[in-house]
């Protein structure tokens, strides 16, 4: 990823939280409103910034995960055999033990193919 585009959709004043959504030269849009907003709230963000391109700074470092994640969201959703998988667990139910969520070996078989 060489680029990543930041934009500020809007304040939340119950919260205190910009809103900003984001894309990159990897996702399928180059446009970061074809993208779900996140909330950024101010207390965590302005400790560390002085001015208000270190605000926006700080909020795209963010964005570098939130991209990336989108990207492989994108992957996913344009395979068919993986859609079909995941489609087919609707409805599913399954219980589990707390034992064998802590104490399970890791299933080394890959479930979708990205």
């Amino acid at each position: 990823m060489n680029n990543i585009k930041v934009k500020i959709t809007g304040f939340d004043e119950s919260s205190g939280s910009l809103l900003a959504c984001f894309s990159s030269d990897e996702t399928a849009s180059s446009n970061p409103t074809d993208y779900p907003s996140f909330a950024f709230q101010l207390s965590a963000i302005l400790p560390d910034v002085n001015n208000i391109s270190d605000v926006i700074r700080q909020m795209a470092k963010s964005g570098v995960g939130i991209v990336q994640q989108q990207v492989r969201n994108e992957a996913v959703n344009n395979n068919v055999p993986n859609l079909l998988i995941l489609k087919s667990l609707v409805g599913q139910e399954r219980q589990f033990s707390s034992d064998e969520l802590l104490d399970a070996p890791v299933a080394t078989t890959p479930l979708l193919v990205v």
